[in-house]
């Protein structure tokens, strides 16, 4: 359990540069209608937590098992620990989950729903119609990780969720080795309070892995580093591609609304948005897309509204550090930020074509950097 991966704050800047860390904001409980919806499955955590005493432990379950595990769960889970934890410890042991129960947790490392493969040809699946909510650090909605190669993740979550808690994301999904691609279809509404508490993360550490992110659903995140919607791809081979339709706000330093990097060799990067992104924190960004090695192009298609309205906020911001890796922006929605509506730097080209709107308090609508041609 636990989140695996660091953050790329020092290739936010051109290369060489470096971000500061801005201070944590009060937190402060939903208001809107539908962050208040988003947490109706707490109550049950909060009683839980008001009592004291835990749910007997037949409302757990706990399986490890060498061979492959088909599960359906439609029990509702209250517990001081995660409610549902799978864990496989053979070859070709893959995972397959079906929930349908509504889950409130609390503790540290305490996710809803855990689940763990450690040898090859061992992929998980996730499908989840239940509420869930957390509480407690590193205690994720939905937690998914493989460890060897062949390994996949496909994680569809259909309801809502909820995490209170440092570094406790909606959805995190980890693989470690090749040929282990991410896919997660998100339709269900999200609210996160913590730090580095993410809607929904997503990353590959090796090659041949791709990373897909659809995520339909409105989404609100409270802390520093908290991010809607965060993707990374760091072996060879590995595209990224993130496709939002839904509403995203952000309230926290550095906390952008998309964030979708490539760190390997032949890692394309696109990102599309029709959905409406405001971003309120210090130095954060609705849609940030780069790739740092060659063969790695960026692409950013935008046709929703994007607010970055916090100090040094950009709207859009795409970026390539290596050659044949051209970079392009394409607006046709209603782009408004503090700083820069649209940010662009290639070493390799720079196109964007704008049909919509694009303004910046600061007089600066759009600023490209193309050193090469």
């Amino acid at each position: 359990m636990g989140q695996l991966g660091g953050r790329r704050r020092c290739l936010r800047a051109d290369p060489g540069g470096k971000s500061k860390q801005g201070p944590s904001r009060p937190l402060r409980l939903f208001a809107s209608q539908a962050e208040r919806r988003l947490l109706l499955a707490g109550t049950a955590l909060v009683s839980t937590l008001i009592v004291g005493m835990p749910s007997p432990a037949s409302a757990q379950t706990v399986i490890v098992s060498t061979f492959p595990v088909n599960f359906t769960n439609n029990r509702n889970c209250v517990f001081v620990g995660s409610c549902v934890s799978i864990a496989t410890l053979g070859f070709f042991a893959p995972i397959n989950f079906t929930n349908s129960g509504n889950f409130a947790v609390a503790g540290f490392d305490a996710s809803a729903i855990f689940t763990a493969t450690a040898l090859p040809f061992s992929g998980i699946t996730i499908t989840n119609t239940g509420d869930l909510a957390t509480a407690g650090i590193l205690s994720h909605g939905i937690e998914a990780y493989t460890y060897s190669r062949n390994s996949p993740i496909t994680i569809v979550n259909r309801s809502d969720l909820a995490t209170i808690g440092r570094m406790a994301s909606g959805i995190y999904a980890y693989t470690a080795a090749r040929n282990s691609s991410i896919s997660i279809n998100n339709s269900g509404g999200m609210a996160t309070r913590g730090y580095d508490a993410d809607g929904i993360y997503g990353g590959t550490y090796a090659r041949n892995s791709d990373v897909s992110i659809m995520n339909s659903g409105d989404m609100v995140t409270r802390g520093v580093e908290a991010e809607g919607i965060y993707a990374t791809t760091r072996g060879t081979n590995s595209k990224l591609t993130v496709v939002n339709s839904g509403n995203i706000t952000t309230r926290g330093g550095y906390a952008d609304g998309i964030d979708a990097f490539g760190y390997g060799t032949n890692n394309d990067v696109r990102v599309v948005n029709s959905g409406d992104i405001t971003t309120a924190g210090f130095y954060t960004v609705g849609i940030f897309a780069a790739t740092s090695k060659a063969n790695s192009s960026v692409t950013i298609a935008n046709s929703g509204k994007i607010r970055a309205n916090g100090v040094l906020g950009v709207g859009i911001d795409g970026r390539t550090y290596a050659p044949s890796s051209p970079l392009e922006i394409q607006n046709s929605g209603d782009v408004s930020a503090r700083s820069v509506g649209v940010y662009g730097y290639s070493v390799t080209s720079t196109k964007i074509a704008n049909s919509g709107s694009i303004s910046a308090r600061s007089g600066l609508p759009s600023t490209p950097r193309a050193p090469g041609p």
